[in-house]
C-alpha cells in the first residue's frame, strides 16, 4: 500500500517558467513611445494657457477686490485723526497695485491722510520708516490733480514739507541714495505742476541748481535743471528775486551757458537753457539792467518736433526695459541650458526677442493706463472709475498670461523694470 510521492519541481524551474512569460511580453517600437509622448506634451501645451490666465486672474481681480474694500474702508473724512497709517497704506497706494486694482488717491485726499503723513514724517526718528512715508508723499506730488487738490485744501501742510525738504537739503551734503531720489521726485514734480504760478525763495533756487543732492544719477540732470529753472524764471517775481539778492548767480548762470549758447546747437539739449536766458535778457531789458547775454543774434525758436524732457524720461525708462530684460533671459537662458549648441542658442534669441517685445508692450500699456485711471478717478463719478479699473485689471491678466505663456524668462524683468521705475521719476 505504498504512496506515490510527488518530487517536488526545484525552484529554478518556477523562474525560468517566470522570466519566460515575462519575455513573451509584446515589445513596442519606440517610435511608438515617441508618439505617446509627443502627445501629452501637446495636450499639455494647449491647457497651459488656460491654467496660467487663471492663475493670473484670480491673483489680480483678488488686488481689485482688495483696493475696492480699502476704497470704501477709508471713505470717512476724520479717518486719520483717530488711526495711524499701517501696511495696507503702502500697499495700497503702490503703482502697480494701483494699477492693478482701484486708484485710492481720491480717498486718502479726503481723510485727512495727507495732513498726518506730513507730520509722520517730520516726527518720524528711524530712517527706513520715514523713506517708506516720504515715498508715499511722492506718490501725490507725481499726480497733478492730486498736487492741485494738496495745493488748494492743504496748503500749510504742502508749504511746511516742501521747507522741510529744503532744510534737509541743506543739512547734509550727502544723503542716502533713497532720499536723494525722492526729494529730487517731488521737487521736479513740484515745480511741474506748479505751472508759471511758483513762487520760490533765492535760497530754495540755489539749492535746485548746486546742491549735488538733486538728481545726481540721471544722465539728463543739466538739462532737468535747466528745465525747472525755466519754470521758476517764467514767474518775473522770482527773477526779481534773484536779481535784488545776488549778481553773481545771474554773471555765474550765463556765463556757463555762453559756451554752449552755439547756432548748431540750437533747439536741441539745452533749449530750456536757452530759453531761460532769453527770459532773464528780457527782464535785464525791462528794468534797465547793465547785463546782457551774447547770444550770437541766435535766435531761440521752438521745434514742432522738441523731444521734451518727460519724452526723454519715458524713452529712458523703456531703454532700459529693453536692457534689464535682454540680460535676465540671456543669463536665465545660459543657466538653464543642457547643452550649448547653435540650436539652442537660437531657440534663446527668439525667446530674448520676444520678451523685450512683451516687456517693453507691458511697460508702456501700464504707463499709459495709470495716466488714464488716475485721471479718471480726480475727475469722473465712482461708479465709471470702478468699471474702467475692473476693464483694465482683466487686460493686465490677459497681457501677463500672454507674456508667461510665449515668453520663458520674461516675468523677472518686468517684475525688476517695475521695482526700478521711481529712478525715472515715473
Amino acid at each position: 500500500m505504498n504512496r506515490a510521492i510527488h518530487k517536488r519541481k526545484p525552484g529554478w524551474v518556477f523562474f525560468s517558467r517566470f522570466k519566460s512569460d515575462i519575455r513573451t511580453v509584446p515589445k513596442r517600437e519606440e517610435s511608438e513611445h515617441y508618439e505617446k509622448i509627443k502627445t501629452v506634451i501637446r495636450g499639455e501645451k494647449k491647457a497651459k494657457f488656460k491654467n496660467i490666465f487663471l492663475g493670473v486672474s484670480l491673483i489680480n481681480v483678488t488686488t481689485f477686490l482688495f483696493t475696492l474694500s480699502n476704497y470704501y474702508a477709508k471713505a470717512d473724512e476724520n479717518y486719520y485723526d483717530v488711526n495711524d497709517i499701517g501696511v495696507v497704506d503702502h500697499v495700497v497706494l503702490t503703482d502697480f497695485v494701483s494699477s492693478m486694482g482701484v486708484n485710492n488717491l481720491p480717498v486718502y485726499l479726503k481723510n485727512r491722510f495727507f495732513h498726518k503723513l506730513v507730520k509722520s514724517v517730520q516726527d518720524e526718528n528711524y530712517s527706513f520708516k520715514e523713506n517708506a512715508l516720504l515715498g508715499l508723499l511722492e506718490l501725490f506730488y507725481k499726480n497733478k490733480s492730486a498736487f492741485t487738490k494738496i495745493e488748494k485744501e492743504n496748503k500749510e501742510e504742502h508749504a511746511e514739507f516742501i521747507k522741510y525738504i529744503f532744510a534737509k537739503l541743506e543739512e547734509d551734503a550727502n544723503l542716502e541714495y533713497t532720499k536723494k531720489k525722492i526729494y529730487s521726485s517731488i521737487l521736479f514734480y513740484y515745480i511741474k505742476h506748479s505751472d508759471n504760478n511758483l513762487s520760490m525763495s533765492y535760497e530754495h533756487i540755489q539749492e535746485i541748481v548746486n546742491n549735488p543732492n538733486l538728481f545726481y544719477n540721471l544722465q539728463q540732470r543739466e538739462e532737468i535743471i535747466s528745465y525747472l529753472l525755466l519754470k521758476i524764471v517764467k514767474n518775473e517775481k522770482n527773477i526779481a528775486e534773484i536779481y535784488a539778492k545776488e549778481k553773481e548767480f545771474i554773471e555765474t548762470y550765463t556765463s556757463e551757458a555762453e559756451s554752449t549758447y552755439h547756432p548748431e546747437l540750437k533747439n536741441n539739449e539745452d533749449y530750456y537753457k536757452q530759453e531761460c536766458l532769453t527770459l532773464l535778457q528780457s527782464y535785464f531789458e525791462k528794468i534797465n539792467s547793465p547785463f546782457c547775454i551774447d547770444n550770437n543774434d541766435v535766435c531761440v525758436k521752438m521745434k514742432n518736433s522738441y523731444n521734451s524732457i518727460m519724452n526723454k524720461i519715458y524713452l529712458k525708462y523703456l531703454e532700459n526695459t529693453v536692457i534689464y530684460t535682454f540680460f535676465f533671459s540671456f543669463v536665465l537662458h545660459n543657466i538653464n541650458a543642457k547643452e550649448y549648441t547653435l540650436m539652442n542658442y537660437l531657440f534663446s534669441a527668439k525667446d530674448i526677442f520676444r520678451s523685450v517685445y512683451s516687456n517693453c508692450l507691458i511697460n508702456a500699456m501700464l504707463l499709459a493706463q495709470k495716466s488714464i485711471t488716475q485721471n479718471l478717478s480726480m475727475r469722473a463719478d465712482e461708479q465709471s472709475c470702478i468699471i474702467a479699473a475692473f476693464l483694465f485689471n482683466q487686460l493686465n491678466s490677459l497681457a501677463f498670461s500672454a507674456s508667461l505663456y510665449k515668453c520663458k524668462y520674461a516675468l523677472v524683468p518686468l517684475l525688476f523694470s517695475q521695482i526700478v521705475k521711481d529712478n525715472f521719476f515715473l
